[in-house]
Order: C-alpha cells, then structure tokens, then sequence
C-alpha cells in the first residue's frame, strides 16, 4: 500500500523555510514534505520525541502580485526522528494551528499538487 493513500493528510514535496526556537535560540531549518496535519524538517540537531515546537513555515504569497513570503505560526509536536547518514529528519504534527493558517496551507497545498 502507498504510505500517500494511508495519510489522513496529502503530503506534498516541497523545500520551504521554517524557523523554530530550540534552548532560547532561533533555528532556520527547511521542511521537506508539507500537508495539513504537519510537515518533515530536516534539523541540525537531533530532539526527542514528543518535542513542541513553536513553528514558522514560510509558503510563497499566493497573490501573483506579491513577492512576499506568507508567515504561517503553528505550534507542533515532534511524532518520529529519522537519522540518515550526516541527516537528521523528523515529523511533526501541527497541535495548534489558526483556521486562516489552515485555509491558506491547504490552498497552498491544493495548487501544489497542480504544478
């Protein structure tokens, strides 16, 4: 069975900047899969499970007429940690997140799958 069909939430692929704060200090990580009920970050460090992080995922302006990045804020939960090679890579589950946030990720998401 395709781990895709499973998924409660279509993932897509994606290369997108996140900020996050680990031990008081800002980290800019990229996420590698996006879906509505979170996202993969390959990390710089290696964080247990059950970690939350404070999240700040950058999506493209869906407005052709801005250049500026869109600052979705959600609140996660780190649910696996993968180590591969010199890569560290985890999910996590969003656990608080604005319905707009979720209206935009999902048009996001929606278009991407298009492309």
């Amino acid at each position: 069975m395709d781990t895709f069909q499973r998924r409660r939430y279509p993932r897509v692929n994606v290369s997108l900047p996140v900020e996050y704060k680990s031990d008081g200090k800002t980290k800019r990580v990229l996420a590698k899969t996006v879906g509505e009920g979170g996202l993969m970050l390959n990390l710089n460090e290696n964080l247990p499970i059950e970690t939350r992080l404070n999240l700040n995922l950058f999506l493209p302006n869906m407005s052709p007429s801005s250049s500026v990045l869109y600052s979705l804020k959600a609140k996660g939960k780190i649910v696996w940690v993968q180590e591969e090679k010199d890569e560290i890579y985890c999910g996590i589950s969003f656990i608080e997140i604005a319905q707009n946030d979720i209206e935009v990720l999902s048009a996001f998401i929606n278009k991407y799958r298009e492309i």
